[in-house]
């Protein structure tokens, strides 16, 4: 290969990273060949991103200002490759999600029961200069309210986990890095790609990350505490009056 053919090849490469679906600017690129074991028996490889979100997946944006690419799309080779199955099988997210400052991008797992346990893979762009941070919120009456704006969470108030909070530089893995939540409780798990501070295209924070391999185990919920019984007003009065001729009684006995 001549000069020109590699110079040609490594242009559009970056042009391929820095699409619409692709990283920011000057950001690595990772072309570590993902794993063989394309989900090794797990729930979810995301294979195919937009057959999920026709089912019961959902992708749902509550950014400041809705971007160029608002919704969860199928994972970029050209940034990263898949932790496992074929380069382009994960979920991701990106700066696009914004038009604005904030930057509140939802994907939203099916609701599975009683779900006692889920294990998952993230990760960012290689060396990234432009921090991410991504939370895992969970709801106990499942659904999609998610709120309306960055600021709100809707039914989705239980925080199970917060990666890189302070948007600090690294904070964010920058490979496939492993996760695990315990939800213990019957309702419905999301991803957040959440950024409230100086995210979007012309931002200091906000870039590209990556889901991949999801997995859960579900749990039976507890049975119910049996119920208390209660003796209601006529019980008390009826208790109340038995005390009472017990108490006479007694008396009369000692006095005799």
């Amino acid at each position: 290969m001549n000069k020109i053919s590699i110079l040609l090849a490594g242009l559009i490469l970056v042009f391929a990273a820095n699409a619409q679906d692709g990283s920011r600017p000057g950001s690595q690129v990772d072309t570590t060949p993902p794993s063989t074991n394309a989900g090794g028996g797990s729930a979810e490889d995301f294979a195919d991103i937009a057959a999920l979100l026709a089912g019961d997946w959902e992708s749902i944006n509550t950014s400041d200002a809705i971007g160029t690419n608002p919704d969860w799309f199928q994972g970029n080779p050209a940034v990263f490759n898949a932790q496992a199955g074929a380069p382009e099988a994960y979920a991701a997210s990106n700066f696009n999600g914004t038009a604005g400052s904030q930057l509140s991008n939802w994907l939203l797992v099916p609701d599975v029961g009683f779900l006692d346990s889920a294990t998952f893979w993230a990760r960012t762009v290689t060396g990234n200069t432009f921090p991410d941070r991504m939370q895992v919120r969970f709801s106990d009456v499942g659904g999609s309210n998610v709120g309306t704006d960055p600021a709100t969470v809707g039914t989705y108030d239980d925080l199970l986990l917060d990666i890189n909070p302070t948007l600090a530089m690294g904070g964010f893995p920058d490979d496939w890095a492993e996760f695990t939540v315990n939800p213990g409780a019957s309702g419905r798990l999301a991803f957040r790609h959440f950024v409230d501070v100086d995210a979007g295209p012309v931002g200091s924070n906000s870039n590209f990350i990556g889901v991949d391999t999801f997995s859960f185990v579900l749990g039976t919920p507890l049975p119910p505490a049996p119920a208390v019984p209660t003796l209601g007003i006529f019980g008390l009065v009826a208790l109340a009056l038995v005390l009472m001729v017990g108490t006479v009684l007694v008396r009369r006995k000692t006095t005799v």
